[in-house]
């Protein structure tokens, strides 16, 4: 009797068990199911039983993919097994997220995070491990949208300053989203509003200090905006994204510092962006109509030299048929419809040419 083989054919079958499969790519990616169905399906013992089997097996075998997400799916669904073996949740999902997205398989590696978060909704850490997921995939948009949704769901939960994390994470992926800064703004500034309405509950101070610190609050706030004017992305001509990032730099500081010494300047430079940026925007416009008009016209002479050397050949006229069909080649790129075609005829009339002769 072969006892590794037993334990191997037992391992197996705890997995298919547990998740369908030993294999990863033999089945769709259906955590919550497969959590409900082993809470459900499962007793204490057998669970513990498959638990211990599972972690001894991964000892000897600590990067298979099935056994590791059969182990989180237990885990899941029996939080006694997980606390007895001393699963950590967190640690196992990573690894099995990295191994996941290594052996090329980012779509499940973003479910399994996915649904770790959504059993660990505190476990910030999973959170990041899911963007660096998301954005190595691709999926920056997608992930905006989540961090905004997280953000919501702490404005509708009464703790606005809980929305600033998620909505600075926005900005980090998308520095145009003014929405969003105005949303930051607007958080911080309804919490100053609440913390101003609680310290005139406080006794008054003196009119002396309150000079002092007014004329402190305008130094600071002089400084504060120079730094923030000096901080704002320069704007290069002719550079459309360079000139918007500079222009929308200003008109939020204009819209968030109502009057500083050097506003003037802000909103002369604010109209001459506007202006710069007109401009530049009909002479891209212009210049992409004119890229297009060439290349169309380019395609239509290479489609009328590629028809002239078919016909030529046909005529048995190979050497200007030849020098037709070279031709549209030039005309185009490698993206032309036709291009492969008129490779295969080009060798085929060349080769012909060497028969003949």
């Amino acid at each position: 009797m072969n006892t590794a083989t037993d334990t191997n054919e037992f391992v197996d079958d705890v997995v298919v068990a547990l998740i369908g499969a030993a294999a990863a790519g033999d089945r769709p990616f259906e955590v919550p199911e497969q959590v409900e169905r082993a809470a459900d399906d499962l007793d204490a013992a057998t669970a513990d039983s498959f638990g211990s089997v599972l972690i001894e097996s991964l000892c000897s075998d600590s990067s298979n993919l099935g056994m590791l997400e059969a182990l989180l799916v237990l885990a899941m669904a029996h939080p006694e097994v997980a606390r007895r073996h001393r699963v950590d949740l967190t640690t196992e999902g990573k690894r099995l997220a990295m191994l996941l997205e290594r052996s090329g398989q980012a779509d499940r590696a973003r479910h399994a995070l996915e649904s770790l978060a959504q059993h660990l909704p505190d476990e910030r850490s999973l959170d990041h491990e899911l963007a660096g997921i998301m954005r190595r995939n691709g999926d920056v948009e997608e992930l905006i949208e989540r961090y905004l949704v997280r953000a919501d769901e702490a404005i509708a939960s009464q703790q606005p300053l809980d929305a600033v994390p998620w909505l600075q994470e926005v900005l980090l992926l998308d520095r145009s989203r003014r929405d969003v800064a105005r949303m930051i703004r607007d958080v911080r500034y309804s919490e100053e509003e609440r913390k101003g309405r609680a310290s005139k509950r406080n006794k008054v101070l003196g009119v002396v200090v309150l000079i002092s610190m007014l004329i402190s609050a305008v130094i600071v706030r002089e400084s504060d905006i120079r730094t923030e004017m000096n901080a704002l992305p320069a704007g290069e001509a002719n550079d459309l994204i360079s000139l918007r990032g500079r222009l929308a730099g200003i008109e939020e500081l204009l819209e968030e510092r109502h009057a500083w010494f050097g506003m003037v300047s802000a909103i002369s430079e604010s109209n001459r962006l506007n202006s710069d940026l007109a401009r530049l925007e009909v002479k891209l416009a212009r210049e992409a109509r004119e890229a297009n008009r060439i290349a169309d016209q380019r395609a239509d002479l290479a489609e009328a030299a590629r028809e002239r050397g078919l016909m030529l050949a046909r005529r048995g006229e190979f050497v200007a048929a030849l020098r037709d069909l070279r031709h549209s080649l030039e005309l185009t790129t490698d993206t032309w419809e036709h291009r492969q075609r008129v490779l295969a005829d080009v060798a085929a009339i060349e080769l012909h040419k060497v028969g003949v002769e």
